[in-house]
């Protein structure tokens, strides 16, 4: 998407979705979202414009995993906030560069 708008000095995408790739488990899934997070936050800088922001959440990721909230801190970026309940882990990611933002949220 941020390739189609080379010509645009700001852009912001207020709720990109990163699809879930289909039949993985748990931690193929972390590995998954973390790899396109890092090609993201690659295409933001690259970007030619002056202002992106991008803000992201991860839906459709539902899995029973006892060890959640162990796997998520070991496979995901030291740069989010993890927070667990119970059910669910969440987390938060913020990066900036200049005028370029990336932010990242999840519940799994």
């Amino acid at each position: 998407m941020l390739k189609r708008h080379l010509f645009l000095k700001e852009i912001e995408f207020n709720n990109a979705r990163f699809k879930p790739a289909k039949r993985l488990n748990f931690e193929e899934a972390l590995k998954d979202v973390q790899k396109k997070i890092n090609l993201l936050w690659k295409f933001i800088v690259a970007h030619p414009g002056t202002t992106i922001t991008v803000k992201c959440s991860l839906k459709g990721y539902r899995f029973d995993d006892r060890d959640k909230l162990h796997k998520v801190m070991r496979l995901l970026s030291k740069e989010f906030s993890i927070q667990a309940t119970s059910r669910s882990v969440s987390g938060k990611l913020t990066k900036t560069l200049a005028s370029k933002t990336l932010e990242v949220t999840f519940v799994v």
